[in-house]
């Protein structure tokens, strides 16, 4: 009985570590959605960037992350952020927003909060990206922690952050005049065959 009782113990003890492992491991998300279903050569593709920082003690002063991505397919990327007013529900100071790039395929994105007595917490778009598609293929955007990445509102110790890229699908559309073309030739066909049926 009393091996069962010890058992019974390390059991309860278990599952109490495990509950508070798995509480303590969410953490913070900074996530790329795919706006635009079609993106053809020679067009503009739009993603938004969204942020989830609404968890218990997932409030942060800010930081700096890298979205990656491939020049070959994709190029001019411009980010625009949310309006101040969307931006002031989140804590976040557009004082502090930063849109940078230091090399080709890479660009540098920064948001936070100069208040030390509040961080940025909430869930919503911080803002959207804009891609010239060049060339057809997928491209991966992805994205990952730049000089520091994020710091904690209480303790100002590196914040844990996920990430979510994504792929885009860039295809190449057909072109206008050789789709008239088409088109015309295949209705010059039935007209022939509806002729000659008469």
């Amino acid at each position: 009985m009393r091996l069962f009782e010890m058992n019974l113990n390390r059991y309860i003890q278990i599952l109490i570590l495990s509950f508070f492992y798995v509480v303590s491991a969410q953490a913070s998300l900074v996530a790329i959605e795919v706006i635009d279903d079609v993106m053809l050569v020679g067009e503009q593709i739009q993603v938004a960037v969204n942020i989830d920082f609404s968890g218990e003690n997932d409030e942060s002063i800010g930081g700096t992350f890298q979205l990656n991505y491939n020049d070959l397919i994709l190029t001019n990327p411009v980010f625009e952020f949310e309006t101040d007013v969307v931006l002031s529900s989140y804590g976040i100071q557009s004082e502090y927003n930063k849109v940078g790039s230091d090399a080709a395929g890479k660009l540098n994105i920064t948001f936070g909060t100069l208040d030390f007595y509040t961080g940025v917490t909430g869930v919503g778009r911080l803002g959207s990206l804009y891609f010239d598609a060049i060339a057809k293929g997928k491209a991966e955007l992805s994205l990952i922690d730049y000089k520091g990445g994020f710091l904690d509102s209480v303790s100002f110790l590196k914040k844990t952050i996920q990430y979510q890229g994504t792929e885009v699908n860039v295809v190449k559309a057909v072109p206008l005049p050789a789709s008239i073309m088409m088109f015309l030739t295949g209705l010059s066909v039935l007209t022939a065959r509806r002729k000659r049926n008469w």
